[in-house]
């Protein structure tokens, strides 16, 4: 009989974070963030994205800010426009908010002009 495949363990933050230096230098970082969830916010000038635990980009996309992930999301910013991508740097939902919250038991709080609410891990309202 074979053994059933299992997931790699998550990776360690703590260890991953006394690999920021080396990885600032490598890749000619003006900023890298502490890792969190196996994912560290970097800026290079103005430009902000998320690298994964091996140094490599999460994606492409470039913002002017990002959050740490939590709960597996993170929340980015453009402009005045905010959202959130999943941990494999897909965008959560469509959805564009004008303040967010970082996720925190399932749920993050969002606002657009006065309406205030919260959504879940899916990006649905709850």
């Amino acid at each position: 009989a074979t053994k059933p495949e299992t997931a790699p363990p998550p990776p360690d933050d703590q260890a991953l974070n006394k690999l920021r230096e080396r990885y600032k230098k490598e890749k000619g970082l003006d900023e890298i963030g502490e890792f969190s969830e196996g994912r560290a916010r970097v800026r290079i000038g103005e430009q902000w994205w998320h690298i994964k635990a091996d140094g490599t980009k999460l994606s492409d996309e470039r913002y002017d800010e990002v959050g740490s992930f939590f709960e597996g999301r993170s929340w980015v910013r453009i402009g005045r426009q905010v959202w959130f991508i999943t941990e494999d740097g897909t965008n959560l939902s469509d959805e564009r908010y004008d303040e967010v919250g970082s996720f925190f038991r399932g749920r993050a709080r969002v606002r657009i002009g006065r309406q205030e609410w919260y959504i879940d891990l899916n990006g649905n309202r709850i």
